[in-house]
């Protein structure tokens, strides 16, 4: 398994859920403990292709495609500074894998959750759906992207 049904993910499978289901954020059901959820989780997780979120990483963080550019552009890959800057990347590429790979995952899961509810099947991946969720998410992924280009180098973290 590569992403554990933790609190981070009981999160976000709350937040889609409540959007897929237009209720409101503040009606979120507590879903943490229920059996169910957490298996469904866990199927979807052992069945993923993780080679999606990639695609998803590169479409909602440019600058990381930037950074591949230059760094393969810039630096002579027979160097320790190639080195040390491909792993930068990887470390950083893979906080924004966990980070879509759990978005996606409870997709799948609050859509699977919905339709036993109702008996409906919700489609997450409807523009109307999808916009919801970007918008939900996108103080989330503005975080993270802050992280990540901290990491990276490309800004200087904030002083408190």
């Amino acid at each position: 398994m590569e992403y554990s049904f933790d609190n981070e993910a009981i999160s976000y499978y709350n937040r889609v859920e409540a959007v897929l289901g237009g209720r409101s954020i503040a009606e979120y059901g507590l879903y943490g403990s229920n059996p169910l959820v957490a298996a469904m989780w866990h199927f979807a997780d052992t069945n993923l292709d993780t080679g999606g979120e990639g695609d998803v990483v590169d479409g909602q963080y440019p600058f990381m495609a930037k950074y591949w550019s230059k760094i393969n552009k810039d630096i002579d890959p027979n160097t320790g500074e190639y080195d040390e800057q491909l792993d930068k990347y990887n470390e950083v590429w893979q906080l924004a894998n966990e980070f879509e790979g759990k978005l996606f995952l409870a997709c799948l899961t609050a859509a699977a959750v919905l339709m036993l509810k109702d008996s409906l099947p919700v489609d997450p991946w409807t523009e109307e759906h999808l916009n919801a969720i970007n918008s939900e998410f996108a103080k989330d992924r503005k975080e993270l992207a802050h992280e990540m280009k901290v990491k990276l180098g490309l800004l200087k973290e904030k002083s408190a």
